[in-house]
């Protein structure tokens, strides 16, 4: 994208890597570490992501800088991947993180309606210390295109009575949502948001 045509600068980025990023620790520590209730595997990208932005940092991608990450496939992975465990991992976050959007996650995952994902008051204590602004804020500031989106969720393939897609397929690259925000209106929000964060 344009926005990363910094000439070698860093720029913002919406999201992190749950595993590939470099954070100053005691920065990592202020912010609580990884929740110790998420388990194996799955959502830590996401819960950095929320704690970073929203609790007063910033995710940048750094254009000089060189990491690797190689993903295999489930036959060559030295672990396995308990899909419910991903599941509650995400369900979990979402009772901390999501705010007024929770209802959105249901919508696509109605099976964490009843799910236990157990107690979540330290981690709400620890965002409500930490005095992290919300979701809304994230999505306006942050992430326009997920902001975009959030009205626009869909589920393809299924009957409009039942959420489904208008278009019944999904955006090419996508799951939840049949179009993606135009591209004049990205460039427009995203102009905004760095005029907000330069003032």
């Amino acid at each position: 994208p344009e926005e990363l045509q910094t000439g070698g600068r860093p720029a913002p980025s919406p999201a992190t890597s749950g595993g590939i990023f470099a954070i100053r620790r005691d920065w990592w520590q202020r912010l609580g570490f990884y929740d110790p209730e998420m388990l194996e595997w799955g959502g830590d990208h996401v819960e950095a992501t929320m704690k970073v932005w929203r609790c007063g940092g910033h995710v940048d991608v750094h254009p000089c800088s060189r990491e690797g990450h190689l993903f295999r496939d489930p036959e060559h992975r030295p672990y396995g991947v308990e899909v419910e465990q991903v599941v509650r991992n995400y369900a979990r976050l979402a009772q901390v993180w999501w705010d007024d959007y929770l209802p959105l996650f249901r919508k696509l995952k109605p099976e964490t309606t009843q799910m236990d994902v157990g107690d979540v008051t330290a981690q709400k204590k620890l965002r409500e210390e930490l005095g992290c602004k919300d979701m809304a804020w994230y999505l306006h500031f942050v992430d326009p295109e997920m902001e975009w989106e959030a009205s626009r969720v869909c589920i393809p393939g299924a009957a409009r009575s039942q959420g489904g897609c208008e278009h019944r397929r999904a955006a090419p690259g996508r799951s939840t949502i049949d179009r993606t925000i135009p591209a004049d209106e990205y460039k427009r929000r995203r102009a905004e948001i760095r005029a907000h964060f330069d003032s």
